[in-house]
């Protein structure tokens, strides 16, 4: 997205008194354009860094997540693979 856009973004009203479709493009484009935290700017749109820390935490699940899955699939019970 352009950073005109963005700026616009930045000029919403504040949280208490977004309207829900306005709510929902900037939690959209916070997905769509999701950066890490080191790259966000404090500037930004509080429902933009609220959704991104959203994403921050799903991420950090999917990590432990998949850390947590076995490396090779387990076998139970019997083979569905007909023999020769």
């Amino acid at each position: 997205m352009p950073v005109d856009s963005i700026a616009r973004l930045e000029e919403a009203p504040s949280p208490e008194r977004l309207e829900l479709t306005h709510e929902l493009r900037l939690r959209r484009w916070a997905r769509q354009n999701y950066v890490p935290v080191e790259r966000r700017l404090s500037s930004w749109h509080a429902v933009i860094l609220a959704e991104m820390r959203q994403k921050d935490r799903e991420l950090a699940e999917l990590e432990v997540a998949t850390v947590a899955l076995p490396s090779t699939p387990v076998r139970r019970g019997r083979s569905l693979r007909r023999s020769a």
